[in-house]
């Protein structure tokens, strides 16, 4: 009988149980690989949503002859009226360029205009500063946007 080759019983239970274990080890790791590209998807289209925004509102502050002609932080949507007729506004969760929606998923979103005086208490006009700060979900940022003139 000792001649005979082949898998006994219990080499063959403790086979199937160590495939087990590796299967379930490997499900586990899988599992939470696709979770967190999952997150990471929300936080990528979050980057993009604020690039958007970035975009226009950079290609609208640095407009030739272009200036701030208002302003108003103090309501619950914040506006912006630049002197070409292009505005800005936050409103519902989103970013509106001239009434288009242009960034969606916006949980707070914060202007602030900050001028400078010189030692005549006259507008600094090349001094002149936007702080934008756009929160998401997942993602937060503020950058400040430098004014060539005011109104």
């Amino acid at each position: 009988m000792k001649e005979e080759k082949g898998i006994t019983l219990t080499s063959l239970v403790i086979y199937v149980i160590v495939m087990i274990i590796v299967i379930g080890v490997m499900s586990s790791i899988i599992n939470n690989f696709y979770s967190n590209t999952g997150d990471v998807h929300s936080a990528v289209q979050e980057i993009v949503e604020f690039n958007k925004f970035n975009t226009y509102f950079l290609k609208e502050v640095k407009l030739q002859g272009n200036a701030v002609d208002k302003f108003n932080t103090e309501d619950e949507n914040p506006y912006i009226l630049f002197t070409s007729g292009n505005s800005f506004m936050f409103d519902d969760n989103k970013i509106y360029y001239n009434n288009i929606e242009i960034c969606r998923n916006v949980t707070d979103a914060n202007f602030e205009f900050v001028t400078y005086t010189d030692e005549n208490g006259e507008i600094k006009t090349d001094e002149t500063i936007i702080k934008v700060e756009l929160n998401f979900e997942n993602y937060s940022k503020s950058i400040n946007y430098k004014v060539e003139s005011i109104y």
